[in-house]
């Protein structure tokens, strides 16, 4: 007698990894409102190394890690543009002071 029984075979779904690099890009970019450049430079060095690697291995990191990378760059560019308005205002400030003086 002849086993009946089909098995079929399930599609097998791999789970894709998180982008660590991204998501550190993310927290240090969101921490650049406390600490400005501090964590804006690593926010944007994280977000560049996350996002090429997300385009050399496309398959292996879940959507997110795309979009999570380039938020957190945007916001440390933001925060870099910021920080350095702000010391050229102060330098202005200064030399203008140190004018009147």
């Amino acid at each position: 007698m002849e086993d009946s029984t089909v098995e079929t075979a399930q599609p097998v779904q791999t789970k894709k990894e998180e982008c660590t690099l991204a998501i550190a890009s993310v927290i240090c970019g969101g921490l650049s409102f406390f600490f400005g450049l501090f964590t804006a430079i690593p926010a944007v060095i994280c977000g560049h190394m996350a996002l090429s690697d997300f385009n050399r291995n496309p398959g292996k990191y879940d959507s997110s890690a795309k979009s999570m990378s380039v938020i957190g760059m945007v916001l440390g560019y933001v925060f870099i543009a910021l920080s350095v308005l702000a010391i050229l205002a102060f330098i202005m400030v200064f030399i203008v002071a140190a004018g009147a003086a």
